[in-house]
């Protein structure tokens, strides 16, 4: 939202919070993810296929490794980029 944002995809290898994201019945952690969906034009939760969140998972390895926040918006770094071809 601070960045400008108002069209977001989510996505996760974890079908059941996507379920539980889209379901009536919500814990406290899905009630928060589903407040903040609200804050955007589009927000959409997909399940996408640990196999296929390569990207994601080598970003996270980095991200792990820093003390400071850090965003990447619209730069990818070198190695999560190879995860792509």
């Amino acid at each position: 939202m601070d960045l400008g944002f108002r069209v977001v995809v989510v996505e996760s290898d974890l079908r059941s919070v996507n379920t539980k994201i889209q379901s009536v019945e919500i814990g406290s952690f899905i009630w928060d993810a589903k407040l903040l969906a609200e804050n955007f034009i589009s927000c959409h939760f997909n399940f996408i296929d640990r196999n296929g969140n390569q990207m994601a998972h080598a970003m996270t390895l980095v991200g792990m490794r820093r003390f400071d926040d850090r965003f990447w918006v619209e730069i990818t770094l070198e190695s999560a980029s190879l995860c792509r071809h």
